[in-house]
């Protein structure tokens, strides 16, 4: 992996970021998915494919990547496009569904998993005296494993590639309500033929063609 990222080195550092990208989707299938679209997103921002980029450094955190170079790149998307998540829509509770749909399953589960080995070890040195008090924190600690279960079943998450225009139904031959830049992050629901109806950010509302959304789904 190290042998063909450097490969990629001097095209980058000359400036030829188009030919960096080709390059590195030609050698996609010899890379872990998280480096490729990790790299892949810092090539499109250099050529300020503000949407395509960050669609593809969402990918990369969606499969586990967490460094300062996903981070800064993300930073600067956003500050090029305007869009924090949250942003108008800073509500406490749109903040904690946005929080919940971006944790992975797995860590999630594990902290689940990690609570009630602690509750069961406290309850056999009978520190916790009586099956109520035990049932009901091991309800509490699955709780977000139902909620993020509840909200990735009914949600999807996705970034505007392109410009796209907000319609009142599933079709282009309703009333056109509005436009969404490229880069930003929605939350689509209702995802059929093609079409899905945007609910998140909440003051653009409406039915949006997907063929310009990056679903981000592993």
């Amino acid at each position: 992996m190290i042998t063909l990222l450097k490969s990629l080195e001097p095209d980058y550092l000359q400036g030829n970021y188009q030919v960096f990208i080709n390059k590195l989707l030609e050698m996609k299938d010899s890379l872990p998915r998280d480096i490729f679209h990790l790299n892949l997103g810092t090539g499109q921002i250099k050529l300020a494919m503000y949407g395509p980029a960050r669609y593809n450094l969402e990918m990369a955190k969606a499969y586990g990547l967490n460094n300062d170079i996903l981070r800064n790149n993300l930073a600067h998307i956003n500050e090029h496009i305007g869009q924090q998540v949250g942003g108008i829509d800073s509500g406490v509770f749109n903040q904690l569904f946005f929080f919940i749909r971006e944790l992975s399953l797995q860590s999630i589960l594990l902290c689940c998993l990690a609570i009630s080995l602690v509750v069961l070890i406290l309850f056999w040195r009978r520190l916790i005296r009586n099956f109520t008090p035990l049932m009901l924190i091991l309800l509490c600690a699955y709780t977000p494993l139902a909620c993020k279960w509840g909200v990735d079943s009914q949600y999807k998450l996705g970034i505007v590639l392109e410009e796209i225009t907000l319609y009142e139904g599933p079709s282009a031959i309703f009333k056109d309500i509005g436009k969404i830049s490229s880069g930003y992050k929605v939350l689509l629901k209702n995802t059929a033929e093609g079409w899905g109806l945007l609910v998140y950010p909440v003051y653009k509302t409406g039915w949006v063609n997907l063929r310009n959304i990056g679903i981000i789904d592993i």
